[in-house]
């Protein structure tokens, strides 16, 4: 689940919904391929956390997806100091992992998607951080 904008979320299912299902919030939903589109009625505001019901989605097989609530928010960019290191764990113990904490130390909800850390990318997909978070 991600908010693209304002007007629109986008749900992604691990394959082809037969049925757009029912959303606990207000607008037109269209499928597209594994995603399901929602065009919401009434604009998303950036800074707030919202919460979904989705029921009633089909797989082509008839199978019901079994009724599950996400929560959301509309992603903003990120300005200068909004995400700092917190720490680096550069050298670990046998058999653990390298890693980099990120924090975000403001109040907007922000999108980790494609950017990157020395050259590296942290993530390729929608990954929101939200306010003061880890």
């Amino acid at each position: 689940m991600f908010a693209v904008s304002a007007d629109s979320l986008i749900i992604t299912f691990t394959e082809r919904p037969f049925s757009v299902g029912d959303y606990s919030i207000a607008g037109t939903a269209l499928i597209n391929d594994k995603t399901i589109v929602i065009l919401v009625t009434e604009k998303l505001q950036t800074r707030t956390l919202y919460s979904i019901t989705i029921q009633n989605v089909a797989d082509c097989n008839g199978n019901l997806m079994e009724p599950a609530t996400f929560t959301f928010a509309v992603a903003e960019p990120a300005t200068r100091n909004d995400i700092i290191i917190n720490e680096v764990l550069f050298n670990p113990r046998p058999m653990e992992s390298d890693f980099v904490e990120l924090y975000n130390r403001c109040d907007k909800y922000i999108n980790l998607k494609n950017w990157k850390l020395s050259g590296e990318t942290i993530t390729t997909t929608n990954d929101v951080v939200a306010p003061r978070q880890f």
